[in-house]
């Protein structure tokens, strides 16, 4: 058996051990311009006091290999989840449209290798291991007619190293100035089954990864 064989029997059987881990290409950033997430969730209301919660789970992540479910896609087999801190949003008529401003809002990531996340139980989202935690700049929602979009940024305030599939990563070396995020919605408020926030609204959502700037391009 020739040399090289050897070598790669050697670091298969060892990520298959306990406690086995190759680590990832730590170099291996996303290029800016791709995409880099995307989501799926809903944001949970409450109309009287202007306030409200993300809840999300992730269909894809550049960069950390499938599967994403433990089973057929949805919020209760999802992997990785998200679920921001509650905010407060301002809402104001322009004419037939109805513009929303949020301010900055932290939200964190996490990896839950035992899946049972419901959308009624908000806790749920955030049982998993936390991966990053990010801020949110401040977004401007546009409601037109059944459709709501959203388009805004996020920075990373900390990260940690996590192992997945045998391999250990970290979302900070994946896109290290943060993305920036196009969400597109449902107008209509659905029951959530939340006392705190009574309503929700389903979404979708694509994030592209922002470009690094070096040092040496602003001199």
């Amino acid at each position: 058996m020739g040399e090289q064989m050897k070598w790669c029997l050697v670091l298969a059987l060892l990520a298959c051990l306990p406690g086995g881990v190759i680590e990832a290409n730590e170099e291996g950033r996303v290029p800016a311009g791709r995409v880099a997430w995307q989501l799926v969730g809903k944001t949970l209301i409450n109309p009287a006091t202007g306030t409200g919660q993300v809840l999300a789970y992730f269909t894809f992540l550049e960069g950390i290999p499938g599967p994403m479910f433990a089973g057929s896609p949805g919020e209760s087999t999802a992997f990785f989840t998200l679920r921001s801190q509650p905010f407060s949003l301002q809402t104001f008529p322009n004419g037939d449209v109805l513009i929303g401003l949020l301010g900055t809002e932290v939200f964190t990531l996490y990896l839950d290798t035992t899946p049972d996340q419901d959308f009624s139980d908000p806790p749920t989202f955030s049982d998993g291991e936390p991966l990053a935690t990010f801020n949110r700049l401040p977004a401007e929602l546009i409601f037109v007619g059944p459709v709501f979009t959203d388009d805004f940024s996020v920075e990373f305030v900390s990260s940690r190293r996590f192992v997945w599939q045998g391999r250990r990563f970290n979302l900070r070396r994946l896109t290290p100035e943060g993305v920036t995020l196009t969400v597109t919605g449902s107008t209509a408020f659905l029951p959530s089954g939340v006392a705190e926030f009574p309503v929700s609204v389903s979404f979708g959502a694509s994030a592209i990864a922002v470009e690094v700037v070096d040092e040496k391009d602003e001199e």
